[in-house]
């Protein structure tokens, strides 16, 4: 089989030779792409729905999540499973204490968003167990959402980088 230049492979051949953070970064950087391609493809929609979305609103609390997540795995912390935005930012900021590790973007939006939403279960289901629909009267600001998904997406950048140079550093002060 031929490669051409329409014709792309996404593999993970490298996996064992990274770790767990750089994996969680990775990923978070993934839904975050996710989150940016689905607003920017609704803002150019004749009409978009709240159910199209919901997925985007889900990748974004997503990549917050796993970036957190990628944060404390740094320090040698194990996040575990649970998907609480304010524990984790929490944990984080106890964590991170320095104020260029703080968010300089709207943060507490997301973690609201978080709350707001019962565990991300809207996104993945338009309706509950019982049948019933979820938010039948809500509504999402696209150019707002889209502004926070784009500050998150910038931050996120600069962050990462910080981290790393923090964890390095305090690895060679500590040897």
């Amino acid at each position: 089989m031929s490669e051409s230049s329409t014709h792309h492979l996404a593999m993970a051949w490298d996996i064992d030779k990274k770790t767990k953070y750089d994996l969680l970064f990775e990923m978070a950087s993934g839904y975050m792409h996710a989150a940016i391609v689905i607003f920017e493809e609704q803002q150019r929609a004749e009409r978009a729905t709240v159910y199209n979305l919901l997925p985007g609103h889900f990748a974004l609390t997503q990549s917050a999540e796993l970036f957190l997540k990628a944060a404390l795995t740094l320090r040698r912390v194990k996040p575990g499973i649970r998907h609480d935005l304010k524990h984790l930012h929490s944990c984080y900021r106890k964590l991170f204490p320095e104020e260029e590790l703080a968010f300089q973007c709207r943060i507490t939006e997301l973690i609201d968003w978080g709350e707001r939403y019962a565990n991300d279960q809207d996104a993945r289901y338009p309706f509950d167990k019982k049948g019933k629909v979820w938010l039948p009267h809500e509504h999402i600001d696209i150019e707002s959402t889209l502004g926070v998904i784009r500050e998150f997406s910038v931050e996120f950048q600069r962050l990462e980088s910080v981290l790393r140079k923090a964890v390095q550093t305090d690895e060679v002060s500590s040897a």
